[in-house]
This record gives C-alpha cells, structure tokens and sequence, in this order.
C-alpha cells in the first residue's frame, strides 16, 4: 500500500534551521511547498515566524486528512489531541497495513 501524501512531511522548523546559515529564510508556506529567501533579496524584516506562515498557510490536493485536522492537533494540547491522531491515521490504513506508532 502507498503511504499517503497527507502524513508525508517535513520539519518546517528544522527546514529552517537547515537554510538559515546560508542566509535563506521562510517567506510563505503553501501546502506542499515553502518558500524561503535569501536575505539580500528581501525588503521586509527577517526572520518571518514559522507559526504565523503555517497559521496562514493555504493548502489544497491533500484529501485525506482535512488540513482543519492538522491544525487542531498542532495547536491542542497533546493529551487531547492524541487520541484524535491516532483516528485519523489508523483509519487511512486496513488492518495490518501501514503500521505506525505514536510517541511524544
């Protein structure tokens, strides 16, 4: 079975710790895909915070977790939003397919 696109990811935090010592910095963030600048090429205050790009972040194509889902369970309280995950996960997947655990 293919491991679908939705649980595909990337730290956009790490991405960003990655790219900052070479003087790229988030711009924009768009399901998908980041947009990230280097520093002589942007005429506004940098570095713009992940959080306010993923809040206002427009994400399409992706339909088998709705993105409200994935907002929930970043800005929730883990205790409360676990069990939620652990749903939406194990229902994109049959019995014995796509094993897949949930640490914090």
């Amino acid at each position: 079975m293919e491991t679908p696109a939705a649980i595909m990811s990337c730290s956009l935090s790490a991405a960003m710790e990655v790219l900052a010592p070479w003087g790229l910095f988030l711009i924009r963030l768009t399901g998908p895909y980041a947009l990230f600048v280097h520093r002589d090429e942007w005429y506004q205050e940098l570095p713009i915070n992940e959080l306010d790009c993923y809040r206002r972040a427009s994400v399409w194509g992706l339909q088998d977790i709705p993105l409200r889902f994935v907002r929930e369970w970043f800005f929730e309280d883990v205790d409360q939003v676990l069990p939620l995950v652990w749903r939406n996960l194990s229902s994109l997947y049959r019995p014995g397919e796509g094993l897949f655990t949930l640490g914090v």
